[in-house]
């Protein structure tokens, strides 16, 4: 399930109400109330102090409209099927997916879900702004385990972010950091859709 925590912090992102950095926040949220769908690449990087362990990731990434498709590549991988109201964590090795509710605690455990809702940043966040492209982002309410969040903006891409550091109380850190993105292409409602193969068993929890 680490996969999972480290990826929740995309739906989130950007939220405040400190006055350092609005111009920044205003750009972000423009951005999140006119796309249509996003695509790109990802690469996950974490430390798990738990385990004393860092893993890392890398996949693709499909947001559209509220809904979001994570699919994560390499010797285990996994699919996940995110709502505003559930997700789905599917293991095609292992015919098993796993579906659950989600809402906003939920972000510590699935953190690229943060780039799906980021449209309300200053409500959300306590805002400071570290440096020229850098915002730092505490959430105001409870976001499961998540205590800051760094955003790393970019200004020569579609898509307004490069990168996110997430941080949170136990001490696990998780770097995300976003390549080959597309704005607006057109992503299919199918790809976006659990369809699972008919031998898959499915797991309430």
């Amino acid at each position: 399930m680490y996969k999972i925590f480290l990826f929740s912090v995309i739906f989130l992102l950007f939220q405040s109400t400190t006055a350092r950095g609005l111009e920044e926040i205003y750009t972000l949220q423009d951005f999140y109330k006119s796309y249509k769908d996003i695509e790109g690449r990802f690469i996950q990087k974490s430390f798990i102090k738990e385990l004393n362990k860092s893993l890392s990731y890398e996949g693709t990434f499909y947001v559209k409209g509220k809904k979001m498709y994570l699919d994560y590549k390499g010797k285990r991988p996994q699919k996940v099927y995110v709502t505003e109201s559930e997700i789905i964590i599917y293991q095609p090795k292992e015919k098993t997916a796993f579906r659950s509710s989600f809402d906003e605690s939920k972000y510590g455990q699935t953190p690229l879900a943060l780039i799906k809702g980021l449209t309300d940043i200053k409500n959300d966040f306590q805002t400071k702004k570290l440096s020229q492209n850098v915002l730092s982002l505490k959430p105001l309410k409870t976001m499961g385990n998540i205590e800051e969040i760094k955003v790393y903006l970019s200004t020569e891409n579609p898509f307004p972010i490069s990168k996110i550091l997430l941080n949170d109380k136990t001490g696990n850190h998780i770097e995300i950091i976003f390549t080959g993105v597309k704005v607006n292409e057109g992503i299919r409602d199918a790809v976006l859709m659990f369809n699972p193969p008919s031998d898959v068993t499915i797991i309430n929890q």
